[in-house]
């Protein structure tokens, strides 16, 4: 019992992510995370200019997801290290973004420090960073969403918690799980 034991402490030491590694996790996850954020913002002005509020709701209901798996292949290559990228909230209004048991109690944490947190899994460094509202989620996401358009959300997501927020607020967190054999 003993000799497993150390076993699995020299184990965990060997594996455990250098300073360098997870400097490197988190310019890579600020990277993605940002870049994604910040397309997925420009695609809703484009389609808001373009089209219609209703359409810029679709675009979030149906493009939103297959964004984040775009971005995770153009981030992997970039870095040359395979990325994924989501995005959790409990206040979600896609069932699909909720924090599940591991990102819960993390999720709470990021809500108080705001700041970037790196968690290692394994052969997995997962990076947890904010997103905060911005003048553009208000429209659909603040105190005081259109009617008309407030009729919209709850038909497209019945279930929604996604409202009720003001400039700067905490929304939930884009998760960056990046492969660490590839940090150096």
């Amino acid at each position: 019992m003993k000799k497993l034991t150390l076993f699995t402490l020299i184990s965990t030491a060997l594996l455990a992510l250098t300073p360098s590694q997870k400097s490197q996790a988190l310019k890579i996850a600020n990277t993605a995370s940002k870049a994604y954020l910040d397309y997925l913002e420009a695609e809703i002005l484009k389609t808001l200019k373009n089209y219609s509020m209703e359409d810029a709701l679709m675009f979030c209901k149906t493009k939103a997801y297959p964004l984040s798996m775009k971005f995770a292949l153009q981030m992997s290559q970039k870095f040359h290290i395979k990325i994924k990228i989501k995005r959790i909230s409990f206040k979600n209004r896609n069932n699909s973004n909720y924090p599940n048991i591991t990102d819960q109690p993390i999720l709470k944490k990021l809500s108080k420090s705001q700041k970037p947190i790196v968690k290692e899994y394994g052969k997995m460094v997962v990076v947890y960073e904010p997103i905060k509202i911005s003048n553009l989620c208000l429209l659909c996401h603040g105190t005081n969403i259109n009617p008309q358009l407030h009729k919209i959300i709850n038909k497209l997501y019945p279930n929604d918690k996604a409202i009720g927020y003001k400039l700067g607020d905490f929304r939930g967190a884009v998760v960056i799980t990046i492969e660490k054999k590839g940090l150096k």
